[in-house]
C-alpha cells in the first residue's frame, strides 16, 4: 500500500531478480526481449535505423494491448493523507492575492490547499511563496488587513501518475465510501460554508499541469479541518517500456558507472542491467549478445537508484571495468500476456519498416484474437454493489476489439 501525504508517490510493481542467472532461471521480460524479438522475425539487421524501428514497433505493440482492455491484475490501493487545518496567527492580504503571515511558517502542504475567510468566502492557494507568504488565485483585488479569522485547509492531492481507473474512495474512521463525481458536478457543490457530519462529503479527480509534466489531483470537499485518511481503491497503468541501451561500464560494489552518459532526463531506476559474458558473446549491438547464444547472461540486476546520468546504484554486480552490458526497463506483464504484445509489435514492424498495409491489417486481426484470449485469463475487480467507478485514464477499448 502507498501513503500518500500531499506529493505524488510512486507504486511501481517490481519483481524480483536473482544475481546470478541461466537462460532457464530467466525471471524478467524486458523490452530488450520484445525488440530482438521484432528483428528475428523480420531478419533485421545490427543497423541504427533496423534497431530503431524495432524499438518504436515494441513499444507501440504493448502500448495496443495495454489500452485495448482494463486489465484486473493491476488492482492496486493507496492511502492519501490530508493534514489538520492550519489557524494559527494573523493574516494580511495584498491588493495581488499574496497572504503574509509571520509566524509560525506556512506548512508544506500548503499549495494543495485553499484559505478560508469567515465562512463565506475559499480562495484556492496557488503557491507557497515562502515560509511568510502564499499567493492566492482569483484574489478579489482589494487588500484585506490583520485577521485571524481564517483557516487554511488542505482539500486535495497528487495521486500516482499510474492511476487509471477509481473503484472506491473510502474512509475508515467513518466506515464509508465518498461519493465520487465530475468536476463539473463537484463545483456545484464545493461551497465555502459550514458542513455539518463527517468531513469529506464528495471527491473528484482532475487533471494538473505542473512544470510541464501531467498529474492528476483528487479533490475532497469540504476541506479537511481535521487530519483525514483516505484509502482509495484503483487500477493502475503499467509503465511504458522505453529504456533500451547497450553500455560500457565499470563497477566497484554496488556502484555502476558509465562510460557515455544517459540521455538528459532519462531515468533508470527499475531497469535490468544485462552483463554478457566474455569472447564471442560480447555484444556489439542492441539487440543481443552475439550468434553463440540469444542470451548468455552471467550477470543481471535490478537498478535500485541513481544520482546522475553516469553513476547507478545495482546490488551484487560483479566488480568490472570497461564491460559492455545492456540496460533496458522490464515489461510490467504476466508471460500470458506476450504472445498479443509481440504480435502487436509485429504487425506495427510489418507497416513502419515494410509498408505493408495489407499484411499490417492481417496481423492486427490476429493480434486482437490473441488479445480475447488473454482477457479470458484477466481477474475482473469485484466492486461493492451499487458503487460506480470513475474513469481517470479514457484510453480503453477501440472498435478494433469488441468484448461482447
Amino acid at each position: 500500500m502507498t501513503t500518500i501525504n500531499g506529493s505524488e508517490a510512486s507504486n511501481p510493481l517490481q519483481p524480483s531478480y536473482t544475481n546470478s542467472i541461466s537462460d532457464r532461471d530467466r525471471v524478467a521480460i524486458t523490452l530488450h526481449d520484445l525488440v530482438s524479438h521484432v528483428m528475428d522475425v523480420y531478419d533485421l539487421q545490427n543497423t541504427e535505423m533496423d534497431v530503431r524501428r524495432a524499438r518504436r514497433s515494441s513499444i507501440w505493440g504493448f502500448e495496443q494491448a495495454m489500452t485495448r482492455h482494463q486489465w484486473g491484475i493491476y488492482d492496486e490501493q493507496f492511502t492519501a493523507y490530508f493534514n489538520q487545518q492550519d489557524k494559527s496567527g494573523s493574516i494580511t492580504i495584498d491588493s495581488s492575492g499574496v497572504v503574509t503571515r509571520s509566524s509560525p511558517a506556512w506548512p508544506t502542504w500548503s499549495e494543495d490547499s485553499s484559505l478560508y475567510i469567515g465562512d463565506d468566502y475559499s480562495y484556492r492557494v496557488i503557491e507557497r511563496v515562502s515560509d511568510t507568504q502564499l499567493k492566492l488565485d482569483n484574489w478579489s483585488g482589494l487588500s484585506q488587513s490583520s485577521t485571524s479569522d481564517f483557516s487554511l485547509r488542505q482539500d486535495r492531492i497528487v495521486i500516482p501518475r499510474d492511476v487509471r481507473e477509481v473503484y472506491d474512495v473510502w474512509q475508515e474512521k467513518e466506515d464509508k465510501s465518498i461519493p465520487m463525481t465530475d468536476p463539473r458536478t463537484f463545483r456545484d457543490y464545493d461551497r465555502p460554508r459550514v458542513y455539518r457530519g463527517s468531513e469529506p462529503s464528495l471527491v473528484t479527480f482532475k487533471h494538473r499541469y505542473v512544470s510541464g509534466k501531467n498529474y492528476t489531483e483528487m479533490q475532497i470537499s469540504p476541506a479537511a479541518t481535521t487530519a483525514v485518511e483516505l484509502d482509495v481503491a484503483y487500477r493502475r497503468r503499467p509503465p511504458v517500456p522505453r529504456l533500451m541501451e547497450e553500455i560500457t561500464f565499470s563497477s566497484s560494489g554496488s556502484t555502476v558507472t558509465l562510460s557515455t552518459p544517459l540521455p538528459a532526463g532519462v531515468s533508470a531506476v527499475g531497469a535490468v542491467l544485462r552483463v554478457s559474458s566474455t569472447g564471442n558473446n560480447t555484444p556489439d549491438s542492441e539487440n543481443g549478445y552475439g550468434v553463440i547464444a540469444e542470451y548468455p547472461v552471467t550477470f543481471e540486476g535490478i537498478i535500485t537508484s541513481q544520482s546522475s546520468q553516469t553513476v547507478l546504484e545495482c546490488s551484487g554486480v560483479p566488480t568490472l571495468s570497461s564491460k559492455k552490458g545492456i540496460l533496458t526497463d522490464t515489461l510490467d506483464v504476466p508471460e500470458w500476456l506476450m504472445i498479443p504484445i509481440k504480435t502487436y509489435a509485429e504487425a506495427q514492424m510489418s507497416r513502419i519498416g515494410r509498408g505493408d498495409l495489407r499484411e499490417y491489417r492481417t496481423m492486427m486481426a490476429e493480434a486482437d484474437d490473441a488479445l480475447r484470449y488473454a482477457m479470458e485469463q484477466d481477474s475482473p475487480f469485484v466492486r461493492r454493489s451499487g458503487l460506480p467507478a470513475l474513469q481517470v485514464d479514457s484510453l480503453e477499448r477501440t472498435n478494433y476489439v469488441n468484448e461482447g
